[in-house]
């Protein structure tokens, strides 16, 4: 800021650059500090945000507060000790982060969240982009139920989850 105050282009792409090199660091710094200040995150969570800033969220992404929302969760599935699950879910979300469009991507472990206006379960491009994935990755993907506004998001979190625990009850 020496010469000149940051603005919110300087934070995406420090966002940006703090998500490319968290898998080679080994760092929380992602889940820790990005998704606090994210207004999607807190939304889904419940926490406290601004609404001038979900405003400015909300037109950037060309959604609208009333639109139907949705979100996937990705979890990556134990491989009796094998590997590390933290670094494997680092790499998915990579690839997730340079794969995946119109879509709001963070993490909360074991989690990668994925967080749309668009219907991913039915939209045929997610579907073979998942496919793909669980395929080729120890990857699982689950998703929530539709929520017509944005302000009823904070229960999509608790929908997926539930449909991540239930699908490892019956297809473990």
């Amino acid at each position: 800021e020496k010469e000149r105050t940051t603005n919110p282009g300087d934070w995406q792409l420090l966002e940006y650059i703090a998500a490319m090199l968290e898998p080679s660091l080994g760092q929380i710094y992602y889940e820790s500090f990005l998704n606090n200040t994210n207004v999607f995150y807190n939304i889904l969570f419940g926490n406290a945000y601004d609404e001038k800033l979900l405003e400015t969220q909300l037109e950037y992404q060309g959604w609208n507060a009333d639109d139907c929302y949705y979100l996937a969760l990705a979890e990556i599935v134990s491989q009796d000790g094998r590997g590390d699950p933290d670094r494997s879910l680092d790499l998915v979300m990579q690839v997730i982060l340079q794969q995946v469009k119109n879509c709001i991507v963070m993490k909360k472990l074991p989690y990668i969240l994925m967080f749309s206006n668009r219907n991913l379960q039915k939209d045929p491009a997610m579907q073979e982009f998942f496919r793909y994935l669980e395929a080729r990755n120890p990857v699982k993907v689950s998703f929530s139920l539709p929520c017509k506004g944005i302000e009823q998001a904070g229960y999509l979190y608790a929908q997926a989850a539930y449909a991540a625990a239930t699908g490892k009850m019956f297809h473990p």
